[in-house]
C-alpha cells in the first residue's frame, strides 16, 4: 500500500482506537493510535508528524497496519526488541542456589556464572560491577 489521503473509520474503530490513545499499555501504542485518529480527522502525515513525534514514513505504516491487521496491527509483532539475556523459566533456580551458596559476594555467583554461562552481562551491568 502507498500513501494515504484519509481515511473513513467505523464508529467502533474510533472508539477502540480513543480508547487505546487514553488507556493503551504503552507510550508506542498511544502514539500510534493518536497518529491513525489524525489521520481520520483529515490531517497530513506531516502534521500529523509534527504532533505524534513520528516520522512521516512511521505514520503511513501504522495507518497501513490499521487499515490491514485492525487494533491488533498497531501493536509490536513478535520478533521485535532486544532478546532477553535471562530466561527466567531456564536460570532462576541456579542464579538462586549459586547466590545462596555464598550469599555475601555477589561477584562469585557473576565469576561462577560467566565462567560456564552467557547470561550474566545484565546482572554485572545492572549492579555496576567491574571486572576489577
Amino acid at each position: 500500500m502507498g500513501k494515504i489521503k484519509s481515511i473513513d473509520l467505523s464508529a467502533e474503530q474510533i472508539r477502540l482506537l480513543e480508547n487505546g490513545y487514553k488507556y493503551g499499555r504503552a507510550h508506542f501504542l498511544r502514539q500510534r493510535c493518536h497518529a491513525v485518529l489524525l489521520k481520520s480527522q483529515g490531517l497530513s502525515s506531516p502534521q500529523i508528524a509534527l504532533k505524534v513525534d513520528l516520522c512521516q514514513q512511521s505514520i503511513h505504516k501504522w495507518v497501513n497496519r490499521f487499515l490491514t491487521d485492525g487494533i491488533n496491527g498497531l501493536e509490536n509483532r513478535p520478533g521485535q526488541g532486544a532478546k532477553p539475556v535471562i530466561s527466567r523459566e531456564a536460570d532462576e533456580e541456579t542464579i538462586r542456589k549459586t547466590i545462596e551458596a555464598d550469599r555475601q559476594s555477589v561477584k562469585n555467583v557473576i565469576v561462577f556464572f560467566e565462567s560456564g554461562h552467557k547470561t550474566l552481562p545484565i546482572i554485572r551491568t545492572n549492579l555496576s560491577i567491574s571486572d576489577t
